[in-house]
């Protein structure tokens, strides 16, 4: 068998001035990548704009109350997606304003 090559992350190695070769300040930022406004979003998409996990979106779509309208194509190929329109519907569903009015900020 083939030994696999892992993808990592580099990370820079930014050394803060006035300390030396062992204290090395080392910075990682970890980005998400946006999500774009579309028609359809995958499984993977609606979970970065709910921010949950994928297998979250899967439960969501499980309740018997009110279901996320997940779809498949017929033939079950390609994977799960939601349309943008049933999305935006389910959360006005599933979601409640607040009470009371924020604070204004000062």
């Amino acid at each position: 068998m083939t030994e696999r090559k892992r993808p990592g992350i580099k990370v820079p190695n930014i050394k803060v001035e006035g300390e030396d070769e062992g204290n090395a300040l080392f910075v990682m930022r970890l980005v998400q990548q946006p999500v774009l406004p579309q028609d359809v979003y995958s499984v993977a998409e609606v979970a970065r704009l709910l921010g949950v996990k994928p297998i979250k979106i899967y439960h969501y779509a499980k309740d018997a109350v009110n279901p996320l309208p997940l779809r498949k194509w017929r033939n079950g190929s390609r994977g799960s997606f939601v349309i943008r329109e049933e999305l935006i519907d389910w959360l006005r569903e599933v979601t409640d304003l607040p009470k009371t009015s924020y604070p204004d900020p000062e």
